[in-house]
């Protein structure tokens, strides 16, 4: 996890392979949930209406 693994590293508990995937994992769940979330604002909050579930939200059209 984000917070054990730099732990781990400093008390020298993991090797640097296991780092770097949990640096990747880190960065892919930190790409998938910013992507995730811009969809969701750009498609529910700057609509004008009223208010917009989530499924709607998810599929309505740019």
């Amino acid at each position: 996890s984000a917070v054990l693994m730099p732990i781990r590293i400093v008390e020298q508990d993991a090797s640097a392979w296991e780092a770097l995937i949990a640096l990747t994992l880190l960065l892919a769940f930190t790409l998938v949930t910013i992507l995730v979330g811009e969809r969701l604002y750009r498609r529910s909050l700057l609509q004008s209406g009223g208010r917009v579930g989530l499924r709607a939200a998810w599929s309505a059209p740019e």
